[in-house]
């Protein structure tokens, strides 16, 4: 059975950072995590616009040698804070099946989700209450994932930081961190099962936090798993790699938007 800790890493890797050295301002990846949080607390930020690009790829490899199928992802949106909307178009191309592409058209308005799933050109449209994609001990819920919100309230569960350099992203000075995270204690905080050494992973996370306003301006998460367990595969030789890597960029904060539905979404 998959466990609950591989859908979440998998799937929703971003929420989790660990991330002390110090930037030549004599600034520690604390004191930025920190400034970070307070900014998100506080209520400062009202709105924004993401972008994300990804893939996950499969790397194979049995008697017959080694196949690789990489299967690309991404998505746009503008969230609404202050009123409690969201806009997301996504993308997805299934790795099991990298003939065929998901597109998703998703609006949360208030406590209701509305998805539009396309076929062709035509749109069918569901919509229910807005509710949890995991067990009841996760923190978040799907207003949480469709904004990216939890890419700021993952930052509580840092273990160990690091800035590693500082770079200008468009015109904003940026510090750059890096995070390695320690699923075991956010699975403790949050209730879910984890054992060491069980799953073979190896997961990187960068941010670069703006200088001036402490606002996340990208986010960069990659994850390498062995997913040969999960795949039916049990020792031997053969085995299954599993990649995953998204970027995602912020822009537009505090920017006055317009998110209406569509009216054969209701």
């Amino acid at each position: 059975m998959i466990r609950w800790k591989i859908i979440i890493i998998a799937i929703l890797i971003g929420i989790m950072i660990t991330a002390g050295c110090i930037s030549p301002e004599g600034v520690t990846a604390k004191e930025v995590i920190r400034n970070v949080l307070n900014v998100y607390n506080g209520g400062e930020i009202t709105s924004y616009e993401i972008s994300i690009d990804g893939y996950i790829t499969l790397t194979t490899t049995n008697s017959s040698g080694t196949s690789v199928v990489e299967a690309p992802s991404n998505a746009t949106g503008v969230v609404d804070i202050i009123n409690i909307k969201l806009m997301r178009e996504d993308r997805m191309v299934s790795p099991l099946h990298p003939e065929t592409e998901s597109h998703l058209l998703v609006y949360i308005i208030g406590d209701i989700i509305y998805t539009g799933v396309y076929s062709g050109e035509a749109l069918a449209w569901t919509n229910r209450t807005v509710g949890s994609m995991f067990p009841e001990s996760y923190p978040f819920d799907e207003w949480d994932i469709y904004s990216v919100l939890e890419l700021y309230d993952g930052l509580r569960n840092c273990s160990d930081e690091e800035i590693i350099d500082e770079e200008i992203i468009g015109s904003v000075e940026c510090y750059v961190i890096q995070a390695i995270p320690d699923f075991q204690l956010w699975a403790q905080k949050y209730g879910f099962e984890w054992e060491e050494g069980e799953d073979n992973f190896d997961a990187v996370f960068v941010y670069w936090i703006a200088k001036d306003t402490s606002y996340i301006i990208k986010v960069q998460q990659t994850i390498t798993m062995d997913m040969s367990s999960i795949y039916g595969i049990h020792g031997g030789a053969d085995t299954i790699i599993q990649e995953q890597f998204s970027e995602t960029i912020f822009s537009d904060y505090n920017s006055p938007v317009t998110i209406e539905l569509p009216p054969e979404a209701i």
